[in-house]
């Protein structure tokens, strides 16, 4: 496999889902048509009002 250079970066726009999660999308079909759609990256953060502060948690998964 020959890599590519990264041609745009799409910035992620928030998005309020149920729970109160807050998620970051930037793989859309408005704005990444030319993105492969069996590549999956996610980035979960949140507070959590007992244990404190803001936790992160990141996933990236490629289908083939």
């Amino acid at each position: 496999m020959i890599p590519r250079p990264i041609s745009h970066i799409i910035e992620p726009q928030f998005a309020l889902e149920g729970a109160g999660v807050l998620l970051r999308r930037s793989i859309a079909p408005r704005a990444s048509n030319e993105t492969d759609p069996f590549l999956l990256f996610a980035r979960f953060a949140f507070n959590d009002p007992v244990e404190g502060p803001m936790r992160l948690r990141s996933r990236c998964a490629l289908f083939c």
